[in-house]
């Protein structure tokens, strides 16, 4: 395997792991009086949101476009995929694969675009001010017409 396929399933894998993690241990720890649990849940999800865009942001500072667009779209689908299967874990009452099926079916695509696409945002405007590296080619072509 090459180095980039193994640093982009690496980044995969942090990155899902940490909003997975982040997400339930809103749902777990955090409580709010009178809540019925959506309460806390939007927070969890609005908190992977920012934490999506402000490492989307500094995933396009330091690495090119197209495998940061790469790394969020696969950790966008996983993140959905994980956190709508996972919503039956630790609640009280026998576990219905059914439903568990059905959250992941509607809510995978709804949690992949809100980390996916702000994350993906934030990389391509700091892309866009990065400083660019030189071109090699150009450097030398430069040097070759200073007078000597």
């Amino acid at each position: 395997m090459s180095g980039h396929r193994c640093d982009i399933l690496l980044k995969i894998l942090i990155r899902t792991t940490s909003l997975v993690l982040l997400e339930q241990a809103f749902v777990r720890f955090v409580r709010i009086p009178d809540d019925d649990g959506l309460g806390v849940g939007l927070l969890a999800f609005f908190t992977a949101v920012l934490v999506s865009i402000v490492w989307g942001g500094i995933d396009g500072y330091r690495t090119p476009f197209l495998r940061v667009a790469t790394v969020w779209v696969v950790t966008g689908v996983l993140y959905g995929a994980l956190g709508a299967a996972l919503i039956q874990v630790g609640t009280p009452g026998a576990f219905d694969w059914s439903l568990m099926w059905d959250d992941v079916a509607s809510l995978t695509p709804i949690a992949a675009q809100f980390t996916a696409v702000p994350a993906m945002l934030a990389a391509a405007v700091l892309s866009l001010v990065r400083p660019q590296e030189p071109n090699p080619a150009e450097v030398r072509r430069r040097r070759s017409a200073l007078p000597r």
